[in-house]
């Protein structure tokens, strides 16, 4: 990509500040964490509970009891309030923009336009259905399969990413992901299955009390959408559209096939879909998609492709022409008049508790970060992240590093070949600090004209348009995939890489007036979790290359698949809910990450010390200011509706266990002075360790 045309100021702090975004050795000034203060939310502590009993309370047991959760959000905590003070932030640079007369091409221009066209109510009431007219005629006049192949393919977004991510959902019948392929090489299309309205398959094939009514909640939903687009026999509609989607589902990947990154993928010549997967004009959808050009495309879940496929050729032209209309109004119902907002929150509350929504003028931030991210994360990033404090992140993570070479340099279960190649992967890990080295040009776009839907679909297909540009060049090891304004980090395998946004590195989980204890129990934790996937059962399976590779032998597999179990194992015996226990398998890359990213975090703080003893400050030991600080940077309240979705769901266990991982280091027991009649305690032959 080409440098963004920023405005004079911005491009002046950002080559002050954050023009280097990623970085594998020795190559930019650092410094060491400063800081004098505790560091640590006491207020949040509830220290009638005792940390060997559980230590998510001990070190949040008062804000738990005390903290509700507001009507139109579905949890609280760390994550949600970084997000919360991120929009705080950017509400101010947004409110701004219109001093400043931003020039068309720019970030700055294209915000404000997005800004102003969403908030305006009153121009989307009156506008009506007349934006999306030409689309819907353009569903209305599918006939043949022909037709519907390549309505399916015009549909075709790149919103799915299986290995950054773990992103694997889309509402549309399948979805794009653009990277190398596992072996190596040049960057090529992924097509992943989709298809469905509801978070997962185990609703539409469940039979809980809750997944019956979240389908009749979408019964209705879909109901209403259609009559409020001017169909006629709605309801039976409804039911036919419905029924597709429980056959969708029932051809979908379960959540184990999902997740199995290494075996899913296989590399399919495009003249080979029609035998593999009949059922769809390959042809036609290839080139509505303008992956015509694309003589290879890596089929992911292949066997569920080929199940929808069959879908396409077998299932009635009008219930797909329904499903199409209801799938596009029920995707952008925020942009079109309010009734499809207000029938969408039905559906929002069945799943996930949620019964009222934010004002306009609280929700187009994150419909600017959906569509805008780059140009968001370009603004907050060069306001919000010193230079000094940046400087101060690219020490931490030397720091970790070193740390963690250690510990793999004493793992005596690798041969010395293993291990001089984890250690060539671990330096060669690039970490992007920020933001992207270079920004988003946005100059060729314009928004003139356009209101709130024609805005969103537009910015979509330029999205779509930007990973089909991708395809037959070099991956990019500097691509970010993460919005600088967002609070999260990702590990990157195709890439070795890391990509640590300036969103997150803000109080609590890294404060520039705190004593390094809590920054290296909170953003250091962080830090040392994603560059532990690297070497998880996913990223060990990549090289220092990020090209998959057999790199280790058969016995240190085993041993490593053996602390895994035991991980497994640990985390399985967890019930949140009577009857509801945490899949320890399906979460095990996370909750070994959280395992080996605190445990080199500490070493790392020792480290940091270079000998000094910590300083008592509150009372609290700098062994114990780390733990806690660990323990709140996990900190999360989620509606029972979220939480059992999550444990049915996602590939990490709730915060609330997470903070549990504790009980696996030595270090915690000493510097709590944990015995054996406590709760969480292990004896030292069953704490794990992965690295």
């Amino acid at each position: 990509m080409r440098p963004t045309l920023l405005s004079a100021s911005l491009l002046l702090l950002a080559s002050i500040g954050l023009a280097a975004g990623c970085s594998s050795g020795n190559d930019e000034r650092a410094a060491t964490v400063q800081g004098t203060g505790v560091g640590v939310d006491l207020d949040a502590m509830d220290k009638a509970v005792a940390p060997g009993d559980d230590f998510f309370l001990y070190a949040n047991g008062n804000w738990y009891q005390t903290t509700e959760i507001p009507a139109d959000r579905n949890s609280v905590g760390v994550f949600p309030d970084l997000a919360a003070s991120i929009e705080q932030r950017m509400q101010e640079i947004v409110a701004g923009l219109p001093a400043s007369k931003p020039e068309a091409g720019t970030p700055e221009y294209l915000v404000k336009t997005y800004h102003d066209v969403f908030v305006d109510a009153a121009a989307i009431e009156k506008s009506g259905l007349g934006p999306v007219r030409s689309q819907l005629r353009a569903f209305d006049a599918i006939e043949t399969n022909e037709d519907l192949s390549r309505a399916l393919g015009k549909q075709l977004r790149a919103d799915v990413d299986p290995f950054n991510w773990a992103d694997i959902r889309t509402s549309n019948l399948f979805g794009l992901f653009v990277s190398a392929p596992l072996s190596g090489g040049l960057n090529q299309p992924y097509l992943l299955p989709g298809g469905l309205s509801l978070p997962s398959r185990e609703y539409y094939t469940g039979s809980g009390g809750a997944m019956r009514q979240a389908k009749e909640a979408l019964r209705r939903n879909i109901a209403r959408t259609l009559s409020l687009a001017g169909r006629d026999r709605a309801a039976q509609r409804a039911s036919a559209v419905l029924a597709l989607e429980t056959k969708i589902a029932a051809a979908s990947p379960t959540e184990a096939e999902l997740y199995d990154f290494i075996s899913a993928p296989s590399s399919w010549q495009q003249d080979q879909f029609g035998r593999k997967a009949p059922g769809l004009d390959w042809p036609a959808f290839f080139e509505a998609a303008e992956l015509a050009d694309a003589d290879t495309v890596i089929a992911y879940r292949g066997e569920n492709i080929g199940r929808l496929a069959a879908l396409v050729g077998s299932e009635p032209v009008e219930t797909w022409r329904d499903w199409l209309t209801y799938r596009h109004l029920a995707d952008h119902a925020e942009v079109l008049p309010a009734e499809f907002d207000r029938a969408a929150l039905e559906l929002d509350a069945a799943t996930t508790g949620v019964k009222t929504r934010a004002s306009r003028d609280k929700r187009v931030f994150a419909a600017l970060d959906e569509h805008l991210g780059p140009a968001m994360g370009q603004l907050y990033a060069v306001r919000f992240l010193p230079v000094e404090h940046r400087r101060a992140i690219k020490g931490m993570v030397q720091t970790i590093r070193k740390a963690f070479a250690a510990r793999i340099d004493a793992a005596d279960w690798l041969s010395p070949e293993s291990r001089d190649e984890a250690l060539a992967k671990l330096d060669s890990m690039r970490v992007g600090i920020g933001q992207p080295g270079v920004g988003e040009d946005y100059s060729d776009f314009d928004p003139k004209g356009k209101g709130a839907y024609a805005l969103t679909v537009a910015l979509e297909g330029r999205a779509y348009r930007q990973q089909v540009a991708k395809l037959g060049k070099p991956q990019d090891r500097d691509e970010w995939w993460i919005r600088a304004n967002m609070a999260n980090a990702l590990n990157l395998p195709l890439q070795n890489a890391i990509n640590l946004p300036a969103g997150l590195l803000q109080p609590p989980m890294y404060n520039p007036t705190a004593d390094a204890a809590a920054n290296y129990g909170a953003i250091g934790a962080v830090i040392g979790h994603e560059m532990s996937h690297g070497f998880d059962a996913l990223g060990a399976s990549f090289d220092r290359d990020g090209i998959l590779s057999n790199w280790w032998s058969r016995e240190e597999m085993a041993e490593f698949s053996r602390r895994g179990a035991a991980l497994a194992k640990q985390y399985s015996a967890y019930h949140p809910y009577p009857g509801v226990v945490i899949d320890g398998d399906r979460t095990l890359s996370e909750n070994m990450a959280d395992l080996a990213g605190l445990a080199v975090a500490y070493d790392a703080y020792k480290g940091s010390l270079d000998g000094r003893e910590p300083p008592v400050i509150e009372g609290l030991t700098g062994e114990q200011r780390f733990f806690i600080a660990y323990a709140q940077s996990n900190r999360a309240k989620d509606r029972p509706e979220v939480e059992r979705n999550g444990l049915r769901t996602l590939a990490y266990s709730p915060g609330r266990y997470r903070a549990l991982t504790v009980r696996n280091i030595d270090a915690w027991y000493r510097a709590f002075d944990i015995q054996p009649k406590a709760r969480l305690y292990l004896p030292p032959e069953e704490r794990v360790s992965i690295w």
